[in-house]
């Protein structure tokens, strides 16, 4: 199905201050990037960051354990893991195949080990990237590992953002990465985060609210997450997906053809309608969401469009299945 331009979802905001924005980033390019936040979660597990994309470091005892290597970060990762300790980097766990995510992994010297899903394993084998090196190790399923005197717990689940969900889970410290899901304190990324699945995104956040862990490390924005934010975050999909529904509901497609008259074909109009659909979403859902999540006004009307989509395409997410 069309999707929504990126014209018409200017005009469902009311436009994009891209002066700020160019100011912004020109002020960006004169100060240089800022180093890298890095902050202790946990006995062993620290939090390092940019303000768009983090990531988890577990300092081992002859090493550290490194969750994802954004490229973003460049030189940048090796100031922030010397703040953390002296120690080499011997582990470096993908929690997917994404390039954002990743990507730095080729510049880490020497190599570690490295442990993704098989999945993972599958499509880095087949994207042959340098900068994003094969793992040395898979797990499957439900996995235990002890990695520098901690064990750390893999889960992989089925696909939601991706081809497969992984989930990595240090019990002893009361920690969970799981990325690209949840976006603590924000309206999701455009087009709820990219994501391949939707409805597999629902189970995933109701596969962590099943899951023990007191901090999550999401893989995106300024801070970790808790489990009140994966709450908040099932809240929105569960509102989007019935606003979605009541939007289909109020106004079908052959409705909306025999209400608007047009010379444009069929197909052409398919467009219109979403647009019409996407400004009816945004007028019901945006007063419940606005003073509760940073972004509403950057991205809802993206999220309301995959939510549209996802209904027709995949179906509609089930909610309460796994608990």
């Amino acid at each position: 199905m069309p999707g929504v331009t990126a014209v018409t979802r200017r005009t469902v905001l009311g436009g994009i201050a891209a002066g700020a924005a160019a100011a912004a980033a020109a002020a960006h390019a004169v100060a240089g990037p800022q180093p890298l936040t890095v902050r202790q979660l946990s006995e062993r597990g620290w939090f390092v960051g940019d303000g768009g994309y983090n990531n988890l470091v577990l300092v081992g005892d002859h090493g550290l354990v490194l969750c994802d290597a954004p490229p973003s970060y460049g030189t940048r990762l090796t100031a922030a893991l010397r703040q953390i300790s002296d120690l080499p980097v011997t582990h470096l766990l993908y929690s997917h195949e994404h390039v954002d995510h990743i990507a730095g992994a080729g510049a880490i010297t020497p190599r570690p080990e490295i442990i993704a899903s098989e999945a993972t394993a599958v499509q880095l084998r087949r994207r042959a990237d340098p900068a994003r090196p094969v793992p040395t190790r898979t797990v499957r399923n439900h996995e235990v590992v002890t990695l520098q005197g901690m064990p750390v717990e893999i889960v992989t689940g089925p696909p939601a953002h991706c081809i497969d969900t992984t989930y990595i889970r240090v019990p002893g410290e009361g920690l969970l990465m799981a990325v690209d899901l949840i976006y603590p304190g924000w309206m999701p990324y455009k087009n709820l985060g990219d994501s391949i699945d939707l409805p597999g995104v629902v189970e995933a956040h109701e596969t962590m609210l099943a899951m023990d862990w007191r901090t999550l490390v999401a893989g995106h924005v300024d801070r970790t997450g808790t489990r009140e934010d994966v709450e908040v975050s099932l809240e929105l999909y569960r509102d989007l997906a019935e606003s979605a529904q009541r939007q289909y509901a109020a106004l079908s497609f052959p409705q909306y053809l025999a209400a608007t008259p047009s010379p444009l074909t069929s197909w052409e109009r398919h467009e219109l309608y979403e647009t019409e659909l996407v400004k009816r979403m945004v007028a019901d859902v945006r007063p419940r969401w606005i003073n509760r999540l940073k972004g509403v006004d950057t991205y809802l009307a993206d999220n309301c469009w995959a939510m549209l989509e996802t209904l027709v395409v995949q179906g509609a997410p089930k909610f309460g299945a796994r608990r």
